[in-house]
């Protein structure tokens, strides 16, 4: 049995025990147990504190969803046909494209140095689905070789705890290896082990159940093989305030002075939730702010799975013998990505400045040397693999150019032999 096959005989069979145990009394007695043991942990925490925090922003709902994901130009033209060859009798779309055709090459992505713009690509709406109302399709460029590609979905009913739920367990039965299915260990001696991993496995799926309908419907390069970047839209009717909320438990949080409200991301910077009060939706626009703050904007926010994305193919095609011209130029993509469209940097800390605060936990941070910070690391990284890659391509070169050599060196030997037989025979 391969390693492929070995993946998915543990995928299917931790999805199997999913839908076995999910729904189960035991298993809902375990969750109400543990659920109030870690509010208990809480409260105890909270009580410790002298910051007077007690907001832990319970009883709310979302309203959408955005799932972001990068495609170049020919994942463009891929995306548009498959919006064209959506069923009717299940979607209605609008798109601002026509249909690429095999023999047709439009020019998705520019050449952009001094701006870029946004704008919408298409709207679905989905007539027979349950939970989700429409997706709207929104793009920016983000460098002059990537198009940043933001799916924001509209749900048809009030997504609570228990809608969510439900939609979770709606979807998953019918996830296919199209889709991105992460999965747990099972141990068949260990019940509380099992119950403990599903529920971690449950809280974290409904950004990726959701991710489903991009793989199912549309297209995308890492979407069936890695999470894709989220942003949550949390609103409740009570107000909230950035001195009673907890946050920050997982990672940076970034508040908004203007509107009032905020965004967590969590630890490893793919999924962020925003929380919000009075009912209140922002409208927050991710593709608008990169088309405005280019690539050092991208790259502190979601500049992780684009470093994820860029391990995998430089460890997949760095170990081949032969570096094809394909392979090779999307690798330079990556390197070259990071230096093409920026606008000031000190623009940006200003314009950031002026509306949002950055908390490291509960602390105050200065925005300024964090995202100088964060930039030195990716160009640093991509800097050094950039070097790596141009030494094995001259060894690679260098070795070619001696084969080359040897055998013009055999050729011209053996016509040398050949003409003398020939002078004799």
């Amino acid at each position: 049995m391969t390693v492929r096959q070995q993946l998915k005989r543990l995928t299917d069979q931790w999805y199997e025990y999913y839908t076995r145990t999910v729904n189960t009394s035991d298993f809902r007695q375990y969750v109400t147990e543990r659920c109030q043991q870690e509010m208990e942990e809480v409260q105890k925490d909270l009580s410790n504190d002298d910051s007077s925090r007690n907001d832990l922003y319970n009883e709310f709902e979302i309203k959408k969803l955005t799932i972001c994901d990068v495609l170049d130009n020919d994942g463009i033209a891929k995306l548009l046909r498959r919006l064209y060859d959506l069923p009717k009798s299940k979607f209605k779309f609008e798109c601002r494209f026509i249909k690429p055709t095999r023999f047709q090459k439009f020019d998705f992505v520019h050449l952009r140095y001094n701006s870029t713009g946004y704008g919408v690509l298409a709207e679905v709406n989905l007539l027979k689905d349950k939970f989700v109302d429409r997706i709207e399709i929104l793009c920016s460029q983000i460098n002059n070789y990537y198009c940043f590609v933001e799916y924001v979905f509209y749900f048809k009913n009030k997504m609570n705890e228990d809608m969510c739920d439900n939609f979770i367990a709606t979807i998953i039965p019918v996830m296919s290896k199209k889709d991105y299915r992460p999965f747990c260990h099972l141990d068949k001696n260990d019940k509380m082990y099992n119950y403990y991993s599903l529920v971690k496995f449950h809280n974290d799926m409904f950004p990726i159940v959701c991710q489903h309908y991009i793989t199912e419907f549309f297209y995308s390069e890492r979407g069936q093989g890695s999470k894709l970047p989220s942003l949550s839209f949390c609103t409740r009717p009570e107000p909230i305030s950035i001195r009673s909320l907890v946050h920050g438990r997982f990672g940076a949080t970034f508040y908004n002075k203007k509107e009032n409200y905020v965004i967590d991301e969590n630890w490893n910077n793919d999924e962020f939730i925003l929380y919000a009060g009075n009912n209140f939706v922002p409208r927050l626009c991710v593709s608008q702010m990169i088309s405005e703050f280019g690539n050092e904007f991208y790259f502190f926010f979601l500049g992780r799975s684009f470093l994820e994305n860029f391990e995998y193919d430089f460890s997949k095609y760095i170990s081949r013998k032969i570096i094809g011209y394909k392979k090779l130029s999307i690798l330079l993509k990556y390197y070259y990505g990071l230096t093409d469209y920026h606008p000031s940097l000190n623009n940006i800390v200003n314009r950031f400045n002026e509306k949002w605060e950055m908390y490291s936990g509960y602390d105050l941070v200065d925005f300024n040397p964090e995202i100088d910070k964060c930039l030195e690391k990716y160009k640093s990284i991509f800097q050094n693999t950039y070097e790596h890659l141009k030494s094995i391509s001259d060894l690679k070169s260098s070795q070619i150019g001696k084969f080359v050599s040897y055998s013009a060196l055999g050729i011209s030997v053996l016509s040398f032999l050949l003409s003398i037989i020939l002078h004799f025979c």
